[in-house]
């Protein structure tokens, strides 16, 4: 594999085609880091020796095996638990990554039954689903969240005239978007229906 990496598959993205199967890397990847010095040590060629020491440090830097290995464990807990994708989600955002469904691509691509295969894609299909329902929950959270504190802003002036200008200020600066808008009305057609400001109008 050493010379595999050095001479024919020398870019990293090519490695993790290689490193998919977990289990089988497991087995010699301590090996592969010795056996990588053990060859830099006996080099006579100083090309060579640095080839194997670059070789030995891309990997540990890049940490590709730890990468690849992070994203099987999220598949199996995938695969473990398919009825909690969305919460596997919500609780795992950050690993699913493009790496994450590249790693997926590749898993595919090792499979000789179409059926494992469709599986994975399925899975893959429905991962995405979850990640795109939750990003976007979050967006609105966060949009809800910023309109509030204008609305608040408004509220809190200290007289009309400077709520108005404020609304304006919003407006010029197209912040006057439609969360904001939502909550204004919402709170004017409660204030219309309010005893207290019948009474005072």
């Amino acid at each position: 594999m050493i010379d595999l990496f050095l001479n024919e598959k020398t870019k990293s993205k090519e490695w993790r085609k290689y490193l998919v199967f977990r289990e089988e890397w497991k087995k010699y990847r301590d090996s592969f880091y010795s056996r990588c010095q053990r060859r830099a040590d006996m080099e006579n060629d100083p090309v060579m020796k640095q080839k194997y020491i670059s070789l030995w440090k891309k990997m540990k830097k890049l940490q590709v095996d730890d990468e690849m290995e992070g994203h099987s464990e999220l598949l199996k807990e995938l695969q473990d638990s398919p009825t909690d994708i969305n919460a596997i989600v919500a609780r795992r955002r950050k690993d699913f990554t493009g790496e994450f469904f590249r790693y997926l691509s590749l898993l595919s691509d090792t499979y000789d039954s179409l059926e494992d295969r469709d599986a994975i894609a399925r899975l893959g299909t429905r991962c995405l689903s979850a990640v795109s329902a939750y990003d976007n929950t979050l967006e609105s959270v966060d949009t809800l969240d910023t309109a509030q504190a204008k609305f608040d802003d408004i509220l809190n002036s200290p007289s009309i005239d400077v709520a108005c200008e404020k609304i304006k200020s919003l407006a010029k600066a197209k912040e006057l978007d439609s969360s904001l808008i939502l909550l204004i009305n919402s709170a004017w057609a409660k204030a219309k229906e309010s005893t207290t400001l019948k009474n005072e109008v």
